[in-house]
């Protein structure tokens, strides 16, 4: 909350209320896990629980109006606070019918609780608000970390709205662009671009930014209106997005409100700790990778929803949610997912494995793109027919037989190929066709291997 102050208004005096409050004492309304909401929780002799008509969004503040209760003295407003207590935000009883918020962060969700009061102290059952997030100026500074290797890259998204989104408007701070001291790239529809041709940085989108130095970045505007809308147009190809909300969003939940496209990659990639993993869900400040596997533009519907995580359970959008998203895998159904790392790059969340009962493309596997990785990263990846030239992070198919993956890039030679068993089933052998080793890959297991260069070395993956 900007500096650490809420105001609440009323129509006949101010209060501040500071941040430091204590939590309010839970009054016999109040349940164990939070705020009573059914009548029947009530104690007898308690008043009505105020019904709320109207909530007004504001530039760091709300109104919030409700229709006056004749059993009750007063009002009291809560705030739900992130551990799910909530805090009293007035010192002495509201005695209006609607009470005006300021202080409010823009960009944030917030939730409120309105209770009635009666004549002799006691507290009805709460009112709650849903989701307040205030639309305005906000601001963010991002501490970068220095340094000149492609590890040090970061993916970053721009959640604000701007009338001077250029490059060199948005880094305006910035030292005079120099490829030795600092790089911008974006993904546009013919592929990557520097800088002075990125069109503009918007929300949405992401980019990634290299600073040989130490640097601070600094991000400011109007935040994205969550009442409206918000999609994302998604080019051919990869593409880098990025949440348009100062808050996080399951990306199962984004999953959920998008028609179901076959040719959209179900899977969000983001870059941490030097290599690619899958991600749960699209964090503020943040770029991703997704594949449009379509011939024209398709639009991406990001949803206003802030991410709870106790709310969410493993399911399609998780590692092994993955597998059984293609079907159920029956008792002949198995998948492990494989990881590489060089002690300076990494590749996670790669999958293989069968499904008797997937519905498949017409070559018999379900398929995901493998995240198109710089010439310096290292990448794990599976192959169709069309080779190298193909690359897949998950190849699910109806029957055994036989995988080939590739391990190539990164920095240094000494590379380690770990798995992870999320459906048992038969056992496969990883073969090594350089050294021609053969590795059981029974339950969680590693295999280690030197190479001479960074070109891609040859795997392959039998279940039969």
């Amino acid at each position: 909350m900007p500096n650490g102050r809420l105001n609440v208004f009323t129509a006949v005096c101010v209060l501040s209320i500071f941040t430091a409050i204590t939590v309010a004492p839970k009054p016999p309304a109040f349940s164990d896990t939070g705020i009573a909401q059914n009548s029947t929780k009530r104690m007898t002799g308690l008043p009505e629980e105020p019904l709320l008509t109207n909530v007004i969004i504001g530039d760091s503040s709300c109104r919030i109006e409700w229709k006056e209760s004749q059993t009750a003295a007063g009002y009291n407003l809560y705030l739900q606070m992130e551990e799910g207590t909530y805090k009293l935000l007035n010192t002495s009883m509201i005695i209006d019918d609607f009470v005006r918020i300021t202080g409010l962060e823009n960009g944030q969700p917030h939730r409120f609780a309105l209770t009635s009061v009666s004549p002799n102290g006691k507290e009805s059952a709460a009112s709650e608000t849903g989701l307040v997030i205030p639309v305005g100026y906000s601001h963010k500074i991002l501490p970068i970390t220095g340094g000149s290797k492609a590890s040090d890259y970061r993916l970053f998204s721009f959640p604000f709205r701007t009338g001077k989104n250029s490059p060199k408007e948005i880094f305006s701070y910035f030292p005079v662009y120099d490829i030795n001291e600092w790089r911008l790239f974006s993904r546009e529809r013919d592929g990557y671009k520097e800088y002075k041709d990125i069109p503009a940085i918007e929300p949405g989108r992401g980019y990634w930014l290299l600073t040989r130095k130490n640097s601070e970045l600094f991000l400011s505007g109007k935040t994205v209106n969550p009442y409206e809308p918000f999609t994302i147009q998604l080019r051919p190809g990869w593409n880098i997005i990025g949440s348009p909300y100062l808050f996080s969003v399951e990306w199962k939940e984004v999953l959920q409100h998008n028609s179901p496209d076959e040719k959209i990659e179900t899977v969000a990639w983001e870059f941490a700790d030097g290599g690619f993993k899958k991600a749960d869900s699209l964090e503020p400040f943040k770029g991703y990778y997704i594949y449009n596997g379509n011939s024209k533009d398709a639009e991406l519907l990001i949803p206003p929803i802030p991410h709870h995580s106790e709310t969410y359970s493993e399911d399609g959008s998780s590692i092994s949610g993955m597998v059984a998203s293609a079907g159920s895998t029956g008792d002949s159904g198995w998948a492990l997912s494989l990881s590489a790392a060089d002690g300076a790059y990494s590749d996670n969340d790669n999958i293989i494995g069968v499904n008797p009962t997937a519905e498949t493309r017409e070559d018999g596997s379900l398929r995901s793109m493998e995240p198109p990785s710089w010439p310096q990263h290292l990448s794990l990846f599976f192959t169709g027919k069309g080779g190298v030239n193909q690359k897949f992070s998950r190849d699910i198919r109806k029957d055994e037989g036989e995988w080939l993956a590739y391990v190539g890039g990164g920095e240094n030679k000494k590379v380690t190929i770990s798995w992870e068993t999320l459906k048992s089933g038969p056992v496969p052998v990883l073969v090594d066709t350089i050294s021609e080793k053969e590795i059981r890959m029974s339950g969680n297991g590693s295999y280690t291997f030197a190479r001479k260069d960074m070109s891609p070395r040859k795997f392959i993956i039998r279940s039969k």
